[in-house]
């Protein structure tokens, strides 16, 4: 299942953890799910994608946070970044297409509520 996948991966990058009660002066938005189809070539469905995403929108600028930034590459710049490396014979490391935006530091922490459903998906074993 897509959902469990992206709990999984965002539990095991530490991107998520689990709080019983915020402190003072602490908000927590909503988050939902943003689901997706990814057909083949034959227009067939291949695999199903899902990314949990908080809503944005309910945060306050100057309260819940400061600055924004969104750090995004295209995939052609990916492939030209690949054919370089193949023709000048460069070493690449793995890099993790999935999971890329789990690296990045925020300064802030965000708390978010806990989605309905959600307590289902983490009683899985297979999860943790």
């Amino acid at each position: 299942m897509a959902a469990r996948a992206e709990l999984k991966q965002l539990l095991q990058s530490g991107a998520l953890r689990f709080i019983k009660a915020l402190g003072l002066n602490k908000r927590a938005i909503s988050n939902r799910w943003v689901l997706k189809r990814k057909l083949n070539a034959l227009g067939q469905i291949a695999k199903f994608k899902a990314r949990l995403v908080v809503k944005g929108f309910e945060q306050a600028p100057g309260t819940d946070f400061l600055e924004t930034f969104a750090a995004i590459t295209i995939p052609p710049t990916w492939c030209l970044l690949l054919a370089l490396t193949a023709i000048n014979d460069w070493e690449a490391e793995l890099v993790d297409f999935i999971g890329a935006f789990f690296n990045g530091d925020l300064p802030e922490t965000i708390y978010s509520r806990l989605l309905e459903g959600l307590i289902a998906l983490l009683a899985d074993p297979e999860l943790l």
